[in-house]
């Protein structure tokens, strides 16, 4: 007698996505994706990514829905203790970190059984590993050179000297390891492995906005003599320029490189917040068009930390 369970007697997609929208808990909604792909497609949730974006790492033989149900016990335990500050790739499961006079590349996925390890002269404060997962940067604390390494080939990719930066603040900005030189106009960046001659007058503010999946950014802080100050942002991959006004910015906050704008490369829009009127505008980058005004009342948002998701979910 067949065990098939005939079709007449089967829940449809519907019943069976209103039993999953009132499981209560992770722990049954993991084991029921693991049924197999029909269930796993009802439940509609990517484990993987989910699992890789919020850093929960999985053991060797698990699937990515076991790891995520385990959630809640794989925070501050001895993994992360162990790495203590670890950086993760933008949305893939590789991972770096400093330990001691090394840095170690490896993975959040104990199946892969990957790990790189480079050794450097005294130590590092700051790293980053992007293109994902397969470069790294690199800012030793008294070497005085920026360095980009490739993970797999182990080989140093690009070099430039960041000594000066201490001595001549006002004239270098350095934002997410890019370099802005005011007095040759060029961004030396790390990620395109170049320098980019930049033909924008009277800049005193420079931002980086990078990603690993969409178009990057620059965004520049103007104040002309004879104008109202503005935002200059531009695309690094085609150099197209985008102009935005910008009012009530304070001229301290713009040389210390605290610009009062955030740039988000995933919608292409630029968030500009004013000081003075708790205002921030949303922008769109290719069509220079303001696509939505909010207002705060409280003045406690002046430093833009803002959640790029929580604007765009107003849309």
């Amino acid at each position: 007698m067949s065990k098939e369970i005939k079709e007449r007697w089967k829940l449809n997609n519907y019943i069976w996505q209103e039993v999953v929208n009132v499981i209560p808990d992770i722990d049954t909604i993991a084991a029921l994706a693991t049924v197999n792909k029909y269930f796993y497609k009802i439940v509609g949730i990517d484990f993987k990514t989910r699992c890789i974006q919020n850093g929960i790492y999985r053991l060797p033989r698990e699937l990515w829905s076991e790891a995520f149900s385990h959630v809640c016990r794989r925070f501050d335990n001895h993994y992360y203790n162990l790495f203590a500050s670890p950086r993760l790739s933008q949305n893939t499961s590789r991972i770096s970190a400093i330990l001691n006079n090394e840095v170690i590349v490896t993975t959040i996925d104990f199946n892969r059984h990957f790990i790189q390890t480079f050794k450097i002269r005294g130590y590092a404060y700051h790293l980053k590993l992007y293109n994902k997962g397969t470069r790294f940067i690199l800012r030793p604390a008294f070497d005085g050179f920026l360095r980009v390494y490739d993970v797999e080939s182990r080989k140093l990719l690009w070099e430039h000297p960041i000594d000066y930066l201490e001595k001549k603040r006002r004239i270098c900005i350095m934002s997410d390891f890019c370099i802005y030189d005011k007095r040759t106009k060029e961004v030396y960046d790390p990620y395109a492995l170049k320098a980019h001659k930049i033909d924008i007058k009277d800049v005193v503010g420079f931002k980086c906005a990078y990603n690993d999946y969409h178009d990057y950014y620059f965004s520049f802080h103007v104040k002309p003599f004879d104008a109202e100050r503005e935002v200059v942002v531009m695309n690094v991959r085609t150099k197209k320029l985008s102009c935005f006004p910008v009012q009530h910015v304070f001229c301290d906050e713009i040389s210390r490189g605290n610009c009062d704008d955030k740039v988000m490369p995933a919608t292409e829009c630029v968030l500009i917040f004013d000081n003075v009127t708790n205002d921030v505008k949303i922008y769109d980058i290719p069509s220079e068009t303001l696509k939505h005004n909010f207002h705060f009342e409280t003045t406690y948002t002046n430093t833009l930390f803002l959640n790029e998701t929580m604007f765009v979910s107003t849309q």
